[in-house]
């Protein structure tokens, strides 16, 4: 059906093959049925596939991981997502299920994990293209990298931002220019909503002219590893080296992940800032600065708010 709507991009969560795991996570999908979705997907006419995978989860290994990723590599999607499992269990009470099935991986094996994924990946003849994807040389993604015209989204990475971005199932997030909202994340509260031919929105936030100027800034950072401030800046009447005074002064704190061209008025990271772009996109984050620290290091009787950066 969808296919018969012109829709040619389909992307699928996988998370993780191992039964270990799945049976940590509650989420069972073996390689067979994913074939099979990947197979009954390109004979329709989609084009443009892509597999979600996580690192981070309970019980992975370095051993198990490597399978992973060696099946996934074996179905030949046009990109792959790698996430990081974000564990927030204070607002996300399901996942102290995960915490019972067994320990979460700490930040050392965590960055073990990424660091195999991609290995393993680019090895695989993928590209490395902003934080988290990986894409064939020639598809879609790939070009639209090199168009410059790649975004970020809450979904992750794409070709192309549309003046607005619906969600309509559970929990799902919604934006335009100048609003985002999300559905109720429990089903009961949804399906009551839209019974009763109502939109399904439990929250949404309405973007001021700061909001918009720092989601340009992050999501360039998160694109390409580097901004041009003074463009931005400029777009909106405003002086870059005045507006972003603190973030260019904070920047000097990140040492090898990032540095400043003053006369350029640009942030480039290096190589390794790539891999924490969220720290370094965390400078421009006005919401971010309380608690302090790095996202998901709580401090003393603080409740985590944020997902791990690795």
């Amino acid at each position: 059906m969808l296919a018969t709507g012109g829709f040619r991009s389909l992307s699928m969560g996988v998370q993780d093959f191992s039964e270990a795991v799945q049976d940590a996570i509650h989420r069972h999908q073996s390689t067979l049925q994913t074939r099979w979705l990947v197979d009954r997907a390109r004979a329709v006419g989609f084009d443009d596939i892509n597999i979600d995978i996580v690192y981070g989860l309970p019980l992975q290994t370095e051993t198990s991981f490597a399978r992973t990723l060696d099946a996934v590599i074996g179905l030949a999607p046009d990109r792959i997502a790698l996430f990081g499992y974000a564990h927030l269990p204070s607002k996300l009470p399901h996942q102290r299920l995960v915490e019972r099935a067994g320990r979460v991986l700490d930040r050392y094996e965590r960055a073990t994990l990424l660091l195999l994924g991609i290995e393993k990946l680019t090895g695989a003849g993928y590209l490395h293209l902003g934080l988290d994807h990986f894409a064939r040389p020639g598809s879609r993604l790939v070009r639209a990298a090199e168009d410059h015209r790649m975004v970020r989204t809450f979904q992750g990475y794409t070709e192309h931002q549309a003046d607005a971005i619906l969600g309509v199932g559970v929990s799902a997030i919604s934006s335009t220019p100048r609003m985002h909202w999300q559905s109720h994340s429990e089903l009961p509260a949804w399906e009551r909503d839209v019974g009763a031919r109502a939109l399904p929105v439990e929250r949404g936030i309405m973007l001021d002219d700061d909001d918009r100027i720092r989601r340009a800034v992050i999501g360039e950072l998160m694109c390409y590893g580097a901004v041009d401030l003074g463009r931005i800046a400029g777009a909106h009447g405003l002086d870059a080296a005045t507006y972003f005074a603190r973030e260019i002064a904070a920047l000097g704190a990140l040492g090898e992940l990032a540095g400043y061209d003053a006369e350029a008025r640009t942030v480039r990271t290096t190589a390794f800032g790539r891999l924490l772009v969220r720290n370094i996109c965390m400078v421009f984050d006005r919401y971010h600065h309380e608690p302090p620290g790095l996202a998901g290091a709580a401090g003393e009787g603080q409740t985590q708010r944020f997902s791990s950066t690795i």
